[in-house]
């Protein structure tokens, strides 16, 4: 009766040829967006997602950006996961279209039951007074986590209880790799690639605090997850995160790669107890 597509990359298109084929309704998820994510790790673009709305790039970028604009413009419904990227997507069809897009946020799932800070701490065998820094997602290059690696390497020099782990893996982690070695950095930055959900939780539940140095988020799973583990959260201004953290209430935003800024903020959550409560 109906086709919902749950991306505009791989399965948008042939979904859209299908039910104009067959007259059906076509509804189609757009969680990123999947022209600026290509052009960024295939074809070396460095623009922010925003201001990649507003230029023009070579042949190959174009085509993946007019393919899902077609996807777009001739779907019956687009739902998007934030009102910053409602307002995104809204601009790829024509102004004449009556294409609808609405705002449907994630959802997350989390264990009925969350360990202590101890006992994750014990399962996990991490040290007791470690200071834990956790970062997590894909490891793409607009998450930012070299400048992340950097803020903690300078807190491990005024104090070598500072540690970073870094959950998520993907075709950059090589990069990261490369980073941690010429930092001479092993001992105390760890990329521990994908966990299971429940395993997830415990490293939010063993940290001190979560870092997230993100230049684009249409919505961030982590943060919610982060919150509902009771995690204090250190993120950026950017995307969606506005949506879902006010800044000093739930968490600390700051302009993408702000050195001086996380490193301030990240030692504010561990030090400053009240605060941090």
């Amino acid at each position: 009766d109906v086709v919902y597509a749950q991306d505009v990359g791989s399965v948008g298109v042939p979904a859209l040829i299908g039910t104009r084929l067959r007259g059906k309704p076509f509804a189609v998820r757009v969680p990123g967006d999947y022209a600026w994510e290509t052009a960024s790790q295939k074809f070396g673009v460095t623009d922010t997602v925003d201001d990649f709305q507003n230029r023009r790039y070579g042949f190959f970028v174009e085509i993946f950006r007019w393919m899902e604009r077609i996807i777009v413009r001739y779907a019956n419904l687009v739902i998007t996961p934030s009102d910053y990227f409602t307002k995104l997507v809204s601009r790829w069809a024509d102004r004449g279209s009556k294409t609808p897009v609405k705002t449907v946020y994630n959802g997350i799932e989390s264990p009925e039951a969350l360990p202590s800070r101890e006992e994750a701490r014990n399962s996990l065998g991490i040290v007791s007074d470690d200071k834990l820094v956790l970062s997590a997602g894909r490891l793409v290059p607009w998450k930012g986590f070299p400048a992340l690696i950097d803020v903690v390497v300078d807190l491990h020099k005024t104090d070598p209880r500072w540690r970073l782990i870094i959950l998520g893996d993907d075709p950059e982690r090589w990069r990261l790799e490369k980073i941690i070695a010429e930092c001479n950095a092993g001992d105390y930055v760890t990329l521990a690639g994908d966990q299971r959900r429940d395993k997830m939780f415990a490293y939010c539940r063993a940290a001190d605090v979560f870092a997230l140095n993100s230049s684009f988020e249409s919505f961030s799973f982590q943060t919610v997850e982060v919150m509902r583990a009771e995690l204090p959260f250190v993120g950026t201004n950017i995307g969606s995160l506005p949506e879902l953290v006010t800044n000093e209430h739930e968490g600390i935003l700051l302009t993408p790669d702000d050195h001086e800024g996380f490193k301030k903020a990240i030692v504010r959550m561990v030090d400053d107890r009240a605060f941090r409560d």
